[in-house]
């Protein structure tokens, strides 16, 4: 890890997480709905919405930032891998743990979940290098 202050990575990750779930929010919602057992004015769904928040925010930009070395030099490109290694890890990892089954085959539409779970988490990935990028490096 660098020793750069964290104030871009965090705001990068903030970005990145604000832009994807807004985009996202019809099937976020839909998918925390699933998962919590509540609605949008439940006090879990907003409690899962906040660590949503906060993973994107703190957790996975300091993930990129550690393994970032490994997978180029390119901000842009290095967002892209770390977005497919996510999406990988979700499919494989998190789903199951939300009983949705390994690559989402105990989802309601397991098709759907997987392609929309693999496309925010590689947009993620991309959006969270492209803003670093400049952030972190600025001229």
């Amino acid at each position: 890890m660098s020793k750069r202050p964290k104030l871009g990575l965090f705001l990068s990750g903030f970005i990145a997480t604000f832009v994807v779930t807004a985009m996202a929010y019809p099937a976020l919602a839909a998918f925390l709905k699933a998962t919590t057992g509540g609605t949008e004015r439940s006090p879990v769904f907003w409690i899962a919405l906040l660590v949503h928040f906060l993973a994107g925010s703190f957790i996975l930009p300091l993930a990129f930032e550690s393994v970032a070395p490994l997978l180029g030099k390119v901000r842009v490109i290095q967002g892209l891998l770390f977005g497919v290694l996510l999406a990988l890890l979700s499919v494989s990892l998190s789903l199951p743990l939300l009983a949705f089954g390994g690559f989402s085959t105990g989802a309601p539409t397991p098709g759907l979940v997987l392609l929309a779970s693999s496309i925010f988490n590689v947009l993620y990935g991309v959006l969270l290098g492209a803003v670093i990028s400049p952030m972190q490096n600025p001229r």
